[in-house]
């Protein structure tokens, strides 16, 4: 029969050996910049709740009517394209940045206007057009 001695310490053993597995070095000391999480500022900010559209030109839109059926989708509006054709996006066009609809289609317009595109803001609907150039004057 063994011996209470030989029972207990092999239990005493193993738990020593769980003890010790569990022991961890302390956390680093905090270094750098750090701000506290649970503090409150000296003044209100404003978070607005539903932040303007921006209108502007993503990587994603890879043509003028690409461009304009994201902006009617995202104002729930409907794209009546008329044009003919469709023209790739250039790099001037990535400087258009408005809060207003009609100021985005304004500097469109004014981009495209070699290119004879008329785009209109009409009720619900953004409406692009041949632009109807006036014939110039000729005497013989």
């Amino acid at each position: 029969m063994k011996s209470l001695f030989q029972i207990v310490r092999p239990v005493v053993a193993t738990s020593l050996v769980l003890l010790a597995a569990c022991a961890s070095p302390p956390a680093p000391k905090v270094t750098g910049r750090w701000t506290p999480v649970n503090h409150y500022g000296d003044q209100p900010q404003v978070i607005p709740l539903r932040p303007a559209y921006v209108y502007y030109v993503a990587p994603v839109d890879r043509t003028l009517k690409g461009l304009l059926e994201r902006w009617a989708r995202d104002s729930r509006m409907t794209l009546d394209y008329r044009h003919d054709s469709d023209f790739t996006l250039y790099r001037p066009v990535a400087d258009v940045h408005a809060d207003d609809l009609h100021a985005a289609v304004g500097a469109l317009v004014a981009l495209y206007a070699a290119q004879q595109v008329a785009i209109d803001v009409e009720g619900d609907r953004i409406v692009v057009r041949r632009a109807v150039v006036a014939p110039t004057a000729t005497t013989h």
